[in-house]
């Protein structure tokens, strides 16, 4: 939902698009993004809950380490063509995005008592 939201209105992480390289679109988002979405909180959930006891701190630190991620993938994304943005380079909203839509995925793993063993 957030990236139809992102695609279709420039909500959370700004006005961009997806290109050919990540498969088959529903309503122009890659099915692939949901599944990304998912397995990347599972796999920051996975690693941070060793070192974090603290519920905060690993929802906190966890979103960090989403966001990292997104940070080294930008600047490639647009050569692979897996999405770009209309300004060209990823906006500040878009971390922020990141940051907020990580939070609430994080602290939904909280909330289930997610425990992954990675």
């Amino acid at each position: 939902m957030a990236e139809w939201l992102g695609v279709k209105f420039g909500f959370l992480f700004g006005d961009y698009s997806y290109g050919a390289n990540l498969g088959m679109k529903l309503d122009d988002v890659p099915i692939i993004m949901g599944i990304n979405w998912v397995i990347l909180s599972l796999a920051t959930r996975g690693i941070i809950q060793r070192f974090f006891k603290l519920p905060v701190m690993k929802i906190l630190v966890s979103s960090v380490l989403m966001v990292s991620l997104d940070v080294l993938l930008e600047p490639l994304a647009p050569r692979l063509d897996y999405w770009s943005f209309d300004t060209m380079v990823a906006p500040l909203s878009n971390y922020m995005g990141w940051l907020v839509y990580s939070i609430l995925m994080q602290s939904l793993l909280e909330l289930v008592q997610f425990k992954g063993s990675f």
